[in-house]
């Protein structure tokens, strides 16, 4: 195992440990999930989590100040903060991330709450829409930012394939399909059912863990081919009928 997954694991050991400490008996649950909870993370990689409390009002929080903060300095992303409550009204606003988090969760202490989440599919749709609109736009302006510059254009495009690869499999979800668990089979069972070529996307990925295969890049035309692809998924979601 690489030395920063190794380090990663010792860290989250400490947090989850630190936080069981400072929240007491406030803390029902604390899940990891994302690619590390899957086994796809590689070196962009963060460790995503979400904490589930009973009490979610300030004065209950500022005791976890100091265990958040060291873990930003550990230059890994705050957890999300819930209560068992918000985290199963949410589930139809959030379909998307629920899915994901279902399917793909570790229990680092308390109880399993994703496992028991009914997730409703009657927004998924526009949820979906939504997502891939949102993310095209940003795209956009980001690749426009970073024109003159191949190196941000390619740096762009590594941290931002995890995303669309999951609004990918979504896609498949909401043709009424059962996506594959892994983002390279997901790209051929999109391929398969789409029409579409997303080899771009598997070079990404592979450049993701092998940066010589960033110079097999031609990178402006992979930010053409990116972006096209991301069109196209988008016009077809937006044909799709909405889930009941």
């Amino acid at each position: 195992m690489p030395q920063t997954k190794r380090a990663s694991q010792q860290e989250l050991e400490i947090f989850t440990t630190r936080l069981r400490e400072s929240a007491g008996d406030n803390l029902i649950s604390l899940m990891l999930y994302g690619s590390a909870a899957s086994g796809e993370a590689d070196s962009y990689s963060d460790l995503n989590l979400l904490c589930v409390l009973r009490d979610l009002s300030f004065p209950q929080l500022v005791p976890l100040s100091k265990v958040i903060r060291w873990w930003t300095r550990q230059k890994q992303r705050p957890p999300l903060l819930m209560s068992e409550k918000e985290l199963r009204a949410s589930t139809d606003v959030f379909s998307i991330e629920l899915i994901d988090m279902k399917q793909h969760h570790k229990v680092l202490f308390g109880k399993d709450l994703l496992a028991e989440l009914e997730i409703p599919m009657r927004s998924h749709r526009a949820q979906l829409e939504y997502e891939l609109r949102e993310k095209l736009i940003l795209l956009r302006q980001r690749l426009l930012a970073a024109a003159e510059d191949e190196g941000r254009i390619l740096d762009l495009l590594l941290h931002s394939v995890p995303a669309f690869i999951t609004l990918f499999r979504h896609v498949l979800i909401a043709q009424g399909r059962t996506p594959p668990v892994t983002r390279i089979e997901t790209l051929k069972m999109l391929i398969l059912h789409s029409g579409t070529d997303a080899e771009l996307f598997q070079q990404l990925l592979e450049a993701r863990k092998d940066p010589k295969a960033e110079k097999r890049l031609a990178v402006k035309e992979a930010a053409r081919q990116y972006l096209a692809f991301a069109e196209r998924l988008t016009e077809m979601v937006d044909g799709l009928p909405n889930s009941r």
